[in-house]
């Protein structure tokens, strides 16, 4: 019996396909804060299995419980995407680049079809996002083993100013 297999029949063990089809179908928000935070992980990957061409949205109070759901959801093999949390940067300085990097894959999968859920905190819900149009608009495609004209890179590069600035190295 395989993975996927085991998981539906524990899955169908504790909650009845019915019950699951109901909360798939419903509209809205869906709470689940009433839950253990494992109960939680299971609803969701219920829900990420039965309504496999759907988009699950789960809000969590802290990182911490970001991160720990994701775990859970990746031991029930449930599709998940974490959505990072950018720390309000001080005056003078930029946001951290790979906390940056994770919520542009983030947002590219997600511009390209993604179904499961969506992991977020409270605070990253609330962060302000580029329009999916202008991701496509600045998304510059490299390929590798290619020859490209540095100065014609680099130019295109310095015509989108809010997307990449070019720096002396000290």
């Amino acid at each position: 019996m395989s993975r996927a297999e085991l998981d539906d029949r524990t899955l169908q063990r504790w909650m009845s396909p019915r019950e699951l089809k109901a909360l798939s179908q419903q509209s809205g928000e869906i709470p689940l804060g009433h839950l253990p935070a494992a109960a939680q992980a299971f609803v969701l990957a219920g829900l990420s299995r039965l309504a496999s061409k759907k988009t699950f949205l789960a809000l969590a109070a802290g990182v911490k419980t970001q991160e720990e759901l994701a775990t859970d959801l990746d031991a029930w093999g449930a599709p998940n995407l974490f959505f990072p949390q950018i720390e309000t940067p001080v005056e003078g300085t930029l946001p951290d680049p790979e906390s940056s990097a994770e919520r542009l894959s983030a947002l590219t999968k997600l511009t390209h079809g993604f179904t499961g859920v969506v992991l977020c905190t409270r605070d990253s819900s609330l962060q302000s996002l580029p329009a999916p149009d202008a991701l496509q608009k600045n998304r510059l495609k490299l390929v590798k083993n290619t020859h490209l004209d540095r100065d014609a890179l680099l130019q295109k590069l310095q015509d989108r100013p809010l997307v990449f600035a070019l720096v002396d190295l000290l």
